[in-house]
């Protein structure tokens, strides 16, 4: 007769395993060695390993996390079965498919996380092309341009009648300072034109000097400031309100159709980082 020294019984000698706790029995104080027997595959190591593929086949990361509970189980019972259950290496691969699969997913989610917002509108690089001042500078030439039209009853044939100069000066009105008037400031063209009559209307785009712009600005008698990222914008761009603000840009988007009274109110009442010229 053999001894479990665990569940302190009794085994017959054909049996080399205790049939209630699994372990090894004793002969004379010694250990015998398991009986080969047929093992059968565990189910959960199975299952480990189909989950673990589903999660890079059918269901990208979702699947990876019952693969990983289900290899943990399938290698304790394996190893707890003295030998009765094999699937060690299936449950493992499931294991490693389950968790590089949720290590690709956090991946791929932070990727295009960050690359929506390196193209947020509200969320510009400062300093290195001058991206936050020619919102600014363009609503000041929008401005500018409604006060001339107010002023003389046609909208200016360039920004250079915009400079320097007195009120009452349709050749320099005064209304915006020598750089803009030149359409060059920050980094940025400013380009202006009438596509039609003088009191048609008119159109103002701001584009990046250099290569290291890469946003694009467009207004019109409207004074909505639209912007593209990569290309030219356009009357079909993007519109983004009130931008440029170092530190809220809350509502911004809400204020892109507002008139220019409503704009100048809500944006003097904010920390903008520039003024508008009366």
């Amino acid at each position: 007769m053999g001894f479990c020294s665990s569940c302190e019984i009794d085994v017959q000698d054909d049996q080399s395993v205790c049939p209630q706790c699994s372990q090894l029995i004793e002969v004379g104080g010694q250990k015998l060695k398991p009986v080969p027997s047929e093992s059968e595959a565990d189910n959960y190591a199975t299952w480990s390993l189909i989950l673990g593929v589903a999660s890079w086949t059918i269901l990208p990361g979702i699947t990876g996390i019952p693969a990983i509970i289900l290899g943990h189980i399938a290698r304790t019972n394996i190893e707890q079965s003295a030998g009765r259950l094999r699937g060690n290496g299936a449950a493992i691969a499931g294991m490693i498919l389950g968790y590089s699969s949720i290590f690709a997913a956090v991946v791929a989610v932070l990727v295009v996380v960050g690359i929506r917002n390196s193209t947020r509108y509200d969320r510009w690089p400062r300093d290195i092309s001058g991206e936050t001042n020619p919102i600014a500078n363009m609503r000041i030439l929008n401005k500018a341009i409604a006060i001339y039209k107010d002023r003389f009853n046609i909208y200016p044939p360039s920004l250079l009648v915009l400079g320097p100069g007195s009120s009452n000066n349709a050749e320099a009105a005064g209304l915006v300072d020598d750089e803009l008037a030149h359409g060059r400031k920050g980094g940025y063209l400013f380009l202006y034109a009438r596509p039609g009559g003088p009191r048609d209307g008119y159109s103002l785009h701001a584009n990046p000097v250099t290569s290291i712009g890469r946003h694009y600005y467009y207004s019109d008698q409207s004074g909505v400031i639209r912007c593209s990222v990569g290309n030219e914008a356009g009357p079909e761009s993007e519109p983004i309100g009130v931008m440029a603000m170092e530190n809220d840009a809350a509502g911004c988007d809400s204020m892109a159709s507002m008139s220019f009274s409503a704009v100048r109110n809500r944006c003097l009442s904010l920390p903008c980082g520039f003024s508008f010229i009366e």
